[in-house]
């Protein structure tokens, strides 16, 4: 040893190729350890979605090289006695943890892995929607504390294991605490357990600089299944939020999905429709538009045609639940007519007349029409037949009860309502036909694609009407399905704008009855005081989907309990983006951005191929067109003065 301690020349070029040596060993050591360990957690994690996979290897090599850090390799001969002695101190402190901690190493990191994967739902491709993992992750907070416990416990401290992993996170925690680090102080860190911070902002806090924070970011699908969809949608969304947007982006991945549902559009604006009816997505052998504009070849409606031939071949107690169907989409109905939900002595008499319009084929050799209940209200005699051949109860009702004073003001109401409804030109000529055109029990079973433009600035006031009756003719088919098997049901997506305007608080039973028998309603409007508070109560009830963005503070305040958020979340969503809640799916309400533009980017008809599709269309909808004039019942008074007569054919506007 030399002056000072430093080696002779002689063991100095003994301890350095010792040095040498010793790198070599435990870089192969080290190399090894570090494969092992992906290997390990590759293994653990073979089960997750595919699209998970790679960012926690990546996450996971991440830690595993933070923990056996040796560095790239030196220039040896340029290293002097103190560097040389660091890094021998260095690389025996990481022997001795390879030959002691490898295993320990690897169930820290079991432990990491295996109980996140416990923490995520599983992920369902495809989906009209991506969030971040955060997001997916049940109660965050408490995954993030458990993950600090288990990096403090002092046999991973003693062995020096993940180290930089839990230097990191507590320099994180003590910056969030407001606590400066090492320092001696009693307050109290603020753990991510107790945190009331969204899964986004957790990840940023608690786990910034850390392989993990990246992995948390990733986008995966949000769980989307035709089963969480038939428990009915609510989307509210303020003018601008994208909630146009949204519907385009839901009803094309629907038309593009593997297996096509079937598609009902209820478009008061018409600029949706357009759009779609443009798109060239293969779609045109299914699609059926149903357009008040369309005056010379007006679309063929009738709520009380029933298909005689597939109901008779029903044996009778089939036959008896589909009738039971109908009735109850007239109280329905008949609601909106009437304008308010239905007394229980209204109830009564809208069902006896509504079995005594059904009752006419068999009696009178063709369907009802709206006509004939205008007729009714005013005179029963000419419908004698028919009500004689009516079970005992109801027969008596028309015998008995119908004409007595009791009920002369529900007749009148209904007189006015529906002279107000046939006193637009167009209305009569959709809803006075003797027949529905359109099976919509065969097409919506078929996976067609029903196109409703109920035309609010054509129709005006007899927009939300038309609507109406259209849905009406909807739940009919819907609720046919009672008797055909489970499995041959087709699911269907009703979409309907402006929503509110064609319910009321009587849909919670119709909601019911709709998911039984797979069709998911999509109920879409600007802000909450468009529904009355029994609508709101029914919406927050029987709709298992939830999406909001633009609201007003109070409507982020009555929807918050209801998306398990806050109503600073829901506030807090920019412009295209939306918090969304799915009941059994999502925690908490995640946000979920939504790409405008989707159906303009799709490829266009030529217009050669626009006009056939129209053509085709006229010849699905339409019967042969004998009068255009506008039909007066006979018998009966004449309703309120037009607010408008739209009488010229610009469906040409298409």
């Amino acid at each position: 040893m030399g002056l000072f301690g430093t080696p002779q020349p002689d063991i100095r070029e003994r301890q350095a190729r010792e040095l040498v040596e010793l790198y070599d060993r435990v870089s192969r050591q080290d190399d090894f350890e570090v494969e092992s360990a992906i290997r390990f957690i590759g293994a653990i994690i073979e089960v997750v979605d595919a699209r998970l996979k790679e960012p926690m290897l990546v996450a996971a090599r991440g830690l595993v090289a933070d923990e056996y850090l040796i560095g790239r390799r030196p220039d040896f001969p340029t290293l002097d006695f103190r560097q040389q002695s660091a890094l021998r101190s260095k690389l025996k402190r990481l022997e001795l943890k390879l030959e002691d901690g490898g295993d320990r190493v690897r169930t820290l990191l079991q432990n990491i892995f295996a109980s996140l994967m416990v923490s995520l739902p599983k992920t369902q491709t495809p989906s009209p929607f991506t969030i971040s993992l955060m997001h997916t992750v049940e109660r965050p907070g408490e995954w993030i504390s458990r993950l600090y416990k288990e990096l403090f416990d002092e046999q991973h401290i003693d062995r020096d294991i993940l180290v930089s992993m839990r230097e990191q996170m507590y320099l994180n925690l003590c910056f969030h605490s407001d606590i400066p680090p090492y320092s001696d102080t009693k307050r109290a860190f603020k753990h991510a357990v107790s945190s009331d911070l969204r899964p986004e902002k957790l990840n940023d806090v608690y786990l910034s600089k850390t392989p993990l924070h990246a992995l948390f970011k990733t986008s995966v699908p949000l769980k989307f299944t035709h089963e969480d969809r038939f428990s009915h949608t609510h989307v509210v969304g303020g003018s601008g939020a994208g909630k146009t947007s949204l519907i385009e982006r839901l009803i094309l991945y629907d038309l593009q999905s593997d297996d096509p549902p079937t598609i009902v559009v209820i478009d008061p604006h018409s600029d949706l429709i357009r759009r779609l009816l443009h798109a060239d997505l293969g779609i045109e052998d299914r699609i059926i538009l149903v357009d008040p504009r369309d005056i010379n070849h007006p679309p063929a409606l009738n709520i009380f045609a029933l298909n005689k031939d597939r109901l008779d071949s029903y044996d009778p107690a089939a036959r008896e639940q589909v009738t039971a169907g109908v009735i109850q989409t007239f109280d329905y109905l008949f609601s909106g007519l009437i304008g308010a939900d239905l007394t229980a002595k209204q109830g009564v008499f809208f069902r006896y007349v509504a079995r005594l319009m059904l009752a006419l084929p068999e009696t009178m050799g063709r369907n009802a029409t709206i006509l004939d209940m205008l007729k009714l209200m005013s005179d029963p005699a000419p419908y004698a037949e028919a009500i004689a051949s009516l079970p005992d109860i109801p027969r008596e009702f028309f015998l008995n009860d119908f004409q007595s004073k009791t009920f002369q003001q529900t007749k009148e109401q209904i007189r006015y309502r529906l002279q107000a409804i046939l006193e637009n030109p167009t209305m009569a000529r959709l809803f006075t036909s003797p027949e529905t055109k359109v099976d919509l029990f065969t097409e919506m079973n078929r996976g067609a694609i029903i196109l409703v433009d109920t035309a609010k600035d054509y129709l005006k006031g007899a927009s939300d009407n038309f609507g109406r009756i259209f849905i009406s003719l909807v739940l009919q088919a819907v609720l046919e399905r009672s008797v055909i098997r489970a499995e041959d049901r087709k699911p269907t997506f009703v979409y309907i704008d402006e929503a509110a305007s064609y319910f009321d608080s009587n849909i919670d039973d119709l909601l019911t009855e709709a998911r039984k028998y797979k069709c998911g309603m999509v109920l879409a409007h600007q802000y909450l005081d468009q529904a009355s508070s029994g609508l709101k109560a029914s919406l927050a009830a029987n709709t298992g989907i939830k999406l909001a963005s633009g609201l007003s503070a109070g409507d982020a305040r009555s929807m918050a309990p209801e998306m398990r958020t806050t109503a600073d979340f829901i506030l807090d969503q920019p412009r295209l983006q939306f918090a969304a809640h799915i009941r059994n799916v999502t925690p908490h309400a995640v946000s979920i951005p939504i790409v405008p533009g989707a159906l303009e980017g799709q490829p266009k008809l030529s217009e050669e191929a626009f006009e056939e599709l129209m053509a085709t269309n006229r010849r699905r909808v339409s019967l042969p067109r004998l009068d255009t004039s506008r039909p007066v019942p006979s018998g009966t008074e004449e309703g309120p003065p037009p607010a408008q007569r739209p009488d010229e054919d610009v469906s040409r506007e298409w």
